[in-house]
C-alpha cells in the first residue's frame, strides 16, 4: 500500500478565505471609524482668477491666451458637471462663452445645448440668454427669454433685469407687456448729448437689479474684461467714443477720478463705440487711461451697448460692491461723488 503526500491545495483555500473575510472586517471597521470625506465643491472664484493672473501674465501672446481660454473653458465645463446648485449651472454656461472665445464654436454650442437642458436657476437662465447672444445663436436666446415670461410676473427684480434683455433681442412687445406689469420698479428711458439717430435696445436704469453680465477681449491684447472679476469693488461702465465730443470733454475728469479713488477699490471698464481701433488706441495713448477697454469696431451696434440699450454716449453705469446698479447716466461732479458715497459704504 502506498502512501500519497496529501494535497496543500484544500488547506490554501482556507487559509485565502480566512484572508478576505479579516480584510473585509478591517475595511468595514474603518468605513466605521474614518467615514469617507465629502467631496469638496469647485472653488469656481479661485479658477477664474487663477486664469486671470495668468492670461494677464501673457500680454499680447493672442496663441498663449487662446491656449490658456480653451484649457480655463475645459476645467470649467468638467468642474461644472461634478457639482450641482447655482454656481455650477452659471459655470457651464460660462464655459460655453470661453470656448467661443478661445475659437472653439462646435464645443460652445455642444456646451450651450447642455445648459439649456439642466439650468434652473435665474441668474443662470439670465447668464444663458447673455451666452446665447455673444455666440450669435439669437433664436436660442429668443426661445429662452420668452420661457422666462411667465416666471417674472411675480417678482418685479427679475423683470427689471429681463427687459432690457427682451429690448435687446427685438422683443419689444414681450418687453412692454413685462414693463407695464411692474411699472413701479422699472425706470423710464432718459437722453444724453449723443443720439443714435434711431431707437433701440430700452435703457437699464433700475437701481437694485443685477447688471448685464458680459465676458469680452480687452483692446489691445490684455486678456479678457469680465464684471463678475471684480466683484468686491465698484464699478464704472464708461460708455463712449473719440469722436464724441462731449465723452472727450469728460476724459480728464474720468482720469483723475480713476487715479484718485483707483486703491480705494474703483474700477473703470471702457466700452467703446468707435469703429478705428487707431482712434481707441492714440486716444488712450493721449490721455493715459490705464483701465481696460472693450472694443468690437461696431459702432452704435457694439455687442456690450447693445445688451445695455446705449442709445446715446456719453453713458455710465455704476455697480456697487455687492455688484447691483447704484445709478445710470452720471457724469462730471455728479459721478465722482456717486462713486465716492459707494467706496464709503
Amino acid at each position: 500500500m502506498n502512501f500519497t503526500r496529501p494535497s496543500e491545495q484544500p488547506r490554501r483555500i482556507c487559509q485565502s478565505l480566512r484572508l478576505a473575510i479579516i480584510m473585509a472586517l478591517s475595511a468595514l471597521a474603518a468605513l466605521s471609524v474614518f467615514p469617507p470625506r465629502a467631496i469638496a465643491a469647485p472653488d469656481f472664484g479661485a479658477m477664474e482668477s487663477q486664469y486671470m493672473t495668468l492670461v494677464d501674465s501673457l500680454g499680447a501672446d493672442a496663441p498663449a491666451i487662446q491656449s490658456a481660454t480653451l484649457s480655463y473653458a475645459a476645467q470649467l465645463r468638467a468642474a461644472a458637471g461634478s457639482s450641482t446648485g447655482e454656481a455650477s449651472e452659471k459655470a457651464l454656461v460660462e464655459s460655453s462663452v470661453y470656448f467661443h472665445l478661445a475659437g472653439d464654436s462646435v464645443v460652445a454650442k455642444e456646451v450651450l445645448r447642455e445648459a439649456a437642458a439642466t439650468i434652473r436657476a435665474w441668474p443662470a437662465k439670465l447668464l444663458f440668454i447673455d451666452a446665447a447672444l455673444e455666440m450669435g445663436q439669437r433664436d436660442l436666446a429668443r426661445v429662452a427669454a420668452v420661457a422666462l415670461i411667465p416666471e417674472v410676473k411675480a417678482n418685479a427684480a427679475q423683470a427689471a433685469e429681463l427687459v432690457p434683455m427682451l429690448n435687446t433681442l427685438g422683443m419689444n412687445q414681450e418687453a412692454l407687456i413685462v414693463r407695464q406689469a411692474h411699472q413701479s420698479a422699472l425706470g423710464n428711458s432718459g437722453a444724453d448729448s449723443s443720439s443714435a439717430g434711431a431707437q433701440t435696445s430700452a435703457r437699464l436704469d433700475n437701481r437694485g437689479v443685477a447688471p448685464i453680465l458680459f465676458t469680452a477681449r480687452a483692446f489691445g491684447g490684455g486678456g479678457t474684461v469680465s464684471i463678475n472679476k471684480y466683484r468686491g469693488r465698484v464699478v464704472v461702465l464708461d460708455f463712449w467714443a473719440t469722436w464724441c465730443g462731449p465723452c472727450m470733454h469728460e476724459m480728464p475728469m474720468v482720469k483723475r477720478m480713476y487715479e484718485d479713488l483707483h486703491r480705494d477699490g474703483l474700477v473703470i471698464i471702457g466700452i467703446s463705440l468707435d469703429k478705428n481701433a487707431g482712434d481707441l488706441q492714440r486716444a488712450i495713448g493721449k490721455y493715459g487711461l490705464d483701465w481696460p477697454q472693450v472694443y468690437d469696431g461696431k459702432g452704435w451696434n457694439a455687442a456690450v451697448a447693445k445688451k445695455y440699450g446705449v442709445n446715446s454716449i456719453p453713458d455710465t453705469v455704476l455697480i456697487s460692491r455687492g455688484g447691483r446698479v447704484v445709478a445710470r447716466g452720471l457724469r462730471g461732479g455728479q459721478l465722482r461723488q456717486a462713486v465716492e458715497a459707494e467706496l464709503a459704504r
